[in-house]
């Protein structure tokens, strides 16, 4: 399990919302299984309702999926 921040985006997702703090630092689980390594996390977006959060955690996704994808294409 990797524990990934951003202090500024946290910072800005306290302010919005202090409750949606308990989902951070954002969690990557990595694993190994026959086929080769896989990375899993929650997708931010999905776990609040709040239009004016939901822009500031769509940065978080992309940067989550970008991580991802690159960590993939070592694989």
């Amino acid at each position: 399990i990797l524990e990934i921040c951003n202090p500024s985006i946290a910072k800005e997702v306290l302010f919005l919302d202090p409750i949606a703090g308990i989902n951070l630092p954002c969690k990557l689980g990595v694993f190994e299984k026959d086929d080769g390594y896989h990375v899993i996390y929650m997708d931010p977006e999905s776990l609040v309702e709040d239009k004016h959060l939901k822009i500031v955690l769509a940065s978080i996704s992309r940067s989550l999926n970008s991580i991802v994808d690159k960590a993939m294409q070592l694989n």
